[in-house]
């Protein structure tokens, strides 16, 4: 069963070795949504959570499922060499997933990555302090179009209703536009405030058939890496009644950043 579903954002700069005071005091707004999302997805009790993440390296037209015996989480990339951590898979769920995948006609590939992707441990990082013996299924998103990543969601959906009782928590790590300054990672594009006011209104007005039929010239000009990871969550809720809070949303270093819980009703 789900127990919580949730948006997260994976700018690096949050994690607090990285961005340290500087974070602290332009970001305090994402990061005490983060540590109020925190303390929901504590409350949850999840047995395992699914991590859907834009930064992986799929093959293409496919979806990836990581498979391991464990997962290691660190943050050397960024220049940070103490932190880490470790993670447990799901192996039982995974195989649920994937196999209902392959009977859906979803092209879905199995990855034996030890390390996760910073997509995925950025937000893993800032969520699960207060929980040791969570177990994780890591997915990244592909190169395929939006109605493709819902069905995807669906079909994750059907596969965690038919697997049994365990708690359930997925996340979509996604930041939004890139583009939002001349100094965003991404340059600057007048469309990446748009882009990102178009996210906004659709995910709290509950308009899928809006985000899925968004106009490609704004996803492609608006610069939301996330997108993908945000329209598979909204299909794994898709049927399950859940009302969005909006905990947070911000863009102190030219990313959008969006802290959204989905509380189940």
């Amino acid at each position: 069963m789900f127990c919580f579903f949730a948006i997260a954002p994976h700018a690096p700069v949050l994690a607090p070795t990285i961005g340290k005071d500087e974070a602290a005091k332009k970001a305090a707004k994402t990061l005490e949504a983060i540590q109020d999302l925190e303390e929901k997805l504590y409350l949850s009790k999840p047995e395992t959570i699914i991590i859907i993440s834009p930064h992986g390296n799929p093959p293409p037209g496919t979806f990836v499922v990581e498979m391991n015996k464990e997962y290691n989480l660190n943050l050397k990339e960024f220049g940070d060499f103490k932190t880490k951590k470790k993670f447990l898979p799901n192996s039982r769920l995974l195989e649920s997933v994937r196999h209902r995948a392959i009977d859906e006609g979803i092209p879905v590939g199995l990855e034996t990555y030890e390390k996760l992707n910073y997509g995925a441990a950025i937000p893993l990082l800032l969520l699960t302090a207060n929980l040791p013996k969570v177990k994780i299924i890591p997915i990244n998103t592909a190169d395929l179009d939006l109605k493709t990543h819902f069905e995807f969601g669906k079909m994750i959906r059907e596969a965690i209703a038919k697997s049994g009782s365990e708690r359930v928590a997925v996340i979509a790590s996604a930041d939004l536009s890139d583009k939002l300054r001349d100094d965003s990672p991404g340059g600057f594009s007048p469309r990446g405030k748009e882009f990102d006011e178009t996210v906004l209104r659709y995910i709290e007005t509950k308009n899928v058939t809006g985000i899925l039929g968004m106009d490609a010239d704004i996803i492609k000009d608006g610069g939301g890496c996330g997108l993908k990871s945000i329209v598979t969550l909204l299909g794994a809720m898709d049927k399950i009644n859940c009302e969005p809070q909006t905990f947070s949303y911000e863009a102190p270093f030219g990313i959008g950043l969006l802290v959204e819980h989905f509380k189940l009703q």
